[in-house]
């Protein structure tokens, strides 16, 4: 069905630049990207849920919503900043566009080499240039892409303007779509937080050493629950999710998320935690009014180069019912993962009005001047998808 979509779009775009062009526009992709979600999840009830777009009036003045849409003779980027929208038309189709995207994924996981910085630099000067002056202009701080086929297998955040990431220039979120998650600010009063996680080698998967102090950095700034190797088991995790509605859950355990949602899994010490069972233990906390603002996959990973497979890092946090993931797009290096996510929960924590967005980049910066993890492939991989306030 994609090619009809993109057809339409296309085909309305040609009618011009004017704001509700724009908008009807990116409401096709959106209807899009509801059903690629659909049919990655294998649940039409996700049809029924779905809400009407977000007004990007509605989400700051110092937010942009950029919409990528590759078409097969050029490149479409369409972005919306407070009531304005506006269109920059690139002239690279979607089957080059892919290739790059590709080939920076492929050196940006090399942690020796610095192979990235060749498409890192060619993505910005297509992706990010043509708007760069009408985004300072406007005073935006915060980028939420809502990317397309390859793009979402690529953190964004490594694209570089020649001397700096773009995470240092902006706070950068992802989202499946403004129609599937509405924007809200994260409540900070009465947080519950479950932590959970794996140390030890079980499974056939290697042990995280580092997983013990990247837990305790959380149990320190939140308290909460805290499941531990043995403890972390499904009996275990369906009792306190029956007694206690959380609003923040963090796994550091291996996982993966392939293309076939059944086949996705959080790894617990007695076993696999699958989509559904995620869904079984935190939807109930949405119908109660107190739903998970945000589950964290520290250390799961996507199938390499496999564009279905991201959807599932969007699919998760929407079929759980979490309103915002915090998810890599590779399994990341332990001990850098333990220096990030303190860093993310200390500044997520530090005042009442930072967002998750701001709070990951504050964190990636961090590590990125490391002499450590400078490199892209220690920091870039953690994506805040969903609802980045």
């Amino acid at each position: 069905m994609a090619p009809v979509f993109y057809e339409l779009t296309d085909l309305l775009l040609q009618e011009g630049d004017s704001p509700s062009v724009l908008r009807e526009a990116c409401e096709i992709i959106e209807q899009l990207k509801s059903l690629e979600i659909e049919d990655y999840l294998q649940d039409e009830c996700m049809i029924l849920a779905r809400s009407k777009m977000t007004r990007i009036e509605n989400v700051g003045q110092q937010t942009a919503i950029l919409y990528v849409i590759p078409l097969a003779d050029r490149t479409e980027l369409i972005v919306g900043i407070g009531s304005d929208w506006q269109r920059v038309r690139v002239p690279v189709g979607a089957e080059r566009l892919s290739a790059e995207v590709r080939a920076f994924r492929s050196h940006l996981q090399k942690r020796t080499t610095n192979e990235y910085l060749a498409e890192a630099r060619q993505l910005y000067q297509w992706l990010i240039a043509p708007l760069r002056r009408r985004l300072d202009a406007a005073g935006v701080t915060t980028l939420v892409f809502v990317p397309d086929g390859a793009l979402r297998t690529i953190p964004l955040a490594a694209l570089q303007d020649g001397e700096r990431f773009l995470i240092e220039h902006y706070a950068i979120a992802v989202s499946p779509g403004l129609t599937l998650l509405e924007p809200r600010p994260f409540p900070r009063t009465r947080v519950a937080v479950l932590q959970a996680g794996l140390s030890e080698a079980v499974q056939n998967h290697s042990p995280l050493p580092n997983v013990p102090a990247e837990l305790q950095v959380v149990q320190k700034v939140f308290g909460g629950t805290l499941l531990l190797d043995k403890k972390f088991v499904w009996t275990a995790l369906k009792k306190h999710f029956t007694d206690t509605q959380y609003q923040l859950v963090h796994f550091a355990t291996h996982g993966q998320i392939s293309s076939d949602a059944s086949a996705s899994y959080i790894l617990t010490y007695d076993g696999r935690l699958s989509l559904d069972q995620l869904e079984e233990l935190i939807r109930p906390g949405q119908f109660r009014g107190r739903p998970v603002e945000l589950l964290t996959l520290s250390a799961c990973d996507t199938a390499v180069g496999d564009d279905r497979a991201a959807l599932g890092l969007a699919g998760i946090a929407l079929k759980a019912g979490a309103r915002s993931a915090l998810a890599t797009l590779w399994s990341a290096h332990d001990e850098s993962t333990a220096v990030l996510m303190g860093e993310f929960y200390a500044q997520l924590t530090a005042a009442t009005d930072i967002t998750k967005a701001r709070a990951i980049q504050l964190a990636q910066i961090k590590t990125l001047r490391d002499p450590r993890f400078e490199h892209p492939s220690y920091w870039s991989p953690y994506l805040i998808i969903g609802n980045w306030l």
